[in-house]
């Protein structure tokens, strides 16, 4: 008779962790979970271990094709072992049932985020158990589970952010400017409102076109010394037609541009390793009455974050919601991931349907 395998399962608070702020100022974030042994009949084990390790790997090639510089680095940037069961002379007998451990790890505020940019540069977190059993024959059980870092901007740096950013200028003799966005920060899958006003200090002057390009700057740094910046065009748009207004001091070009911010976009990010930046870079192509054309160029830095970022920034938590704010109690989070359930399926509060229901 072929015996039951046991089971083994890793099952975690939050696979998505936060980090609030820089690597300098974020006070880190804690990772929990449970480990459970599913064992269908009474069985032994020489041991039982679960590591968390987070690995930075970054690589590219620099030169002409036949003359290429490889700048590779891989390195462990966290990495932890729980032993449950200790290896020994003595083996460890374990009953029929479902078998538990917690476990808790505190993550400094430093760690770089969880990051996947092509065959360049990657950031993995994951956690892997294996129980090990006496014998040859399936000798081993394991089990794995991923972990995602992420970094938020520090609350008590938004109001910053949060400010309209203008660049008022004159280029003499032909015009005077000004663009504004109503704040530095954008999220992924939104739209930044550019606004402009240009007012024309030649009259024979005419605007040919306005041209926007949205740009992402990632800067690598491999050993000491040895760094490289790339930058590509996640967005451009042209506008040839601008709205005319007679104002008090004249004639005023006014235009409203609607830059999308799209979905292939990474977030900013301000690690040792990997810097991601943004800017919106504005063209507006000028020509005189002689048939002269001259360019007039600026560009505004912008801050993109995930859109859960800028929700936790600009809202409360909701009612539903309100079950995260309660004290940590390591008993429920036993039994809610044992069980395989979520916390606000357990400590959840009651719904609006269930207190506006009359009692019969």
């Amino acid at each position: 008779m072929v015996p039951l395998m046991p089971e083994l399962k890793i099952s975690l608070e939050n696979d998505r962790l936060v980090l609030h702020g820089s690597p300098s100022e974020s006070a880190g974030c804690v990772l929990r979970g449970v480990l459970s042994l599913k064992a269908m009949e009474q069985c032994k084990f020489k041991s039982l271990r679960l590591k968390f390790k987070g690995v930075m790997h970054i690589e590219w090639k620099e030169g002409p094709q036949g003359h290429q510089k490889d700048f590779k680095e891989e390195r462990t940037v966290i990495e932890h072992t729980w032993s449950f069961l200790a290896p020994g002379h003595k083996q460890h007998s374990v009953t029929a049932g479902t078998h538990t451990w917690p476990f808790e790890l505190p993550l400094a505020g430093n760690l770089p985020e969880s990051l996947h940019i092509g065959t360049t540069y990657y950031v993995h977190y994951k956690l892997k158990a294996i129980a090990e059993r006496p014998g040859i024959l399936f000798s081993q059980i394991a089990a794995r589970a991923p972990v995602y870092v992420s970094r938020y901007i520090a609350s008590s740096v938004v109001d910053d952010f949060l400010e309209p950013i203008q660049i008022s200028s004159e280029w003499t003799d032909k015009v005077r400017y000004d663009i504004a966005v109503a704040s530095k920060i954008c999220h992924i899958g939104g739209v930044v409102p550019v606004i402009l006003r240009l007012i024309p200090l030649n009259p024979k002057l005419r605007v040919r076109y306005l041209s926007f390009t949205f740009k992402e700057y990632t800067t690598y740094k491999a050993r000491p010394g040895h760094q490289k910046t790339r930058g590509r065009v996640v967005h451009h748009q042209r506008n040839d037609q601008l709205t005319k207004i007679e104002e008090e001091d004249g004639v005023c070009w006014y235009n409203t541009e609607n830059i999308p911010v799209p979905d292939t976009l990474r977030c900013d990010s301000s690690g040792d390793v990997v810097k991601i930046r943004h800017r919106i870079k504005f063209i507006m192509s000028l020509e005189n009455e002689d048939g002269h054309i001259s360019e007039l160029r600026a560009a505004l830095p912008v801050i993109v974050v995930a859109t859960n970022n800028e929700e936790s920034i600009n809202t409360l938590p909701t009612y539903e919601n309100s079950w995260q704010s309660l004290p940590y109690d390591e008993h429920i989070m036993i039994e809610m991931l044992t069980a395989g359930r979520t916390p606000s399926e357990i400590i959840a509060p009651p719904s609006y349907q269930s207190l506006s229901t009359p009692v019969r």
